[in-house]
């Protein structure tokens, strides 16, 4: 995988192709009184088995929301996240921003990608070690995640960390992300991804509320 600059990588941008999604390239007791009083026996607490605690233990794991955004739709999805856990938010951003223009940056994607360039990033998360739960997100650019989410996820230590994955799309899905999430983190839990329909942020919060309670 080639780490650096995103310049070698700047060309003329292709005409019709389509970046935001994977298909178009790119969540009371009674008393009876006439007894004499007795002591009350005392109260014990119900005893949880193990499966109780093991939910509580879960419950308690601190979590992060990680994504990656260029149109803004996986950024809300994030904030949907965050606002229905809790969960700490964290933006990653690379140090030269790609392009506005949409066929630009569907070309320079596509080269990225295809060559396995990993760009550099602004600052990876200095208190990862204090999560256990990640919350994964990026837009399906061709089929899998964001080059800048590569980056970070190899320069990370995700390992016995729980990833939670979701893209925003408009027509494949997940692509192949998780695998590839499975690749860049070995030794993480990547659980089953949460795709929402870029054109269906705005009412979406119910679907990740159900995605976020399985």
């Amino acid at each position: 995988m080639k780490l650096g600059t995103r310049r070698e990588f700047l060309w003329t941008a292709a005409g019709g192709i389509l970046l935001s999604g994977c298909q178009r390239p790119l969540e009371l007791e009674a008393v009876d009184v006439s007894a004499p009083p007795q002591k009350e026996p005392e109260k014990k607490e119900p005893e949880r088995n193990e499966q109780e605690m093991n939910r509580s233990e879960v419950k308690k794991e601190k979590a992060l929301v990680i994504y990656f955004s260029h149109s803004g739709n996986t950024r809300r999805i994030a904030e949907l996240i965050q606002k229905n856990t809790g969960a700490d938010l964290f933006e990653v951003k690379s140090v030269e921003p790609y392009p506005e223009d949409y066929n630009t940056v569907v070309e320079q994607a596509r080269k990225e990608i295809d060559a396995g360039f990993q760009p550099a990033i602004q600052k990876g998360v200095e208190n990862l070690a204090e999560y256990g739960v990640i919350y994964f997100g990026s837009p399906c650019w061709w089929a899998t995640i964001a080059p800048p989410l590569a980056t970070l996820l190899t320069t990370g230590d995700f390992a016995g960390k729980t990833i939670r994955p979701f893209m925003t799309h408009e027509g494949s899905g997940m692509g192949r992300s998780v695998a590839d999430i499975k690749k860049y983190a070995p030794d993480a839990t990547v659980q089953t991804g949460l795709a929402i329909f870029g054109h269906a942020v705005k009412s979406a919060e119910p679907e990740v509320k159900k995605w976020l309670n399985r």
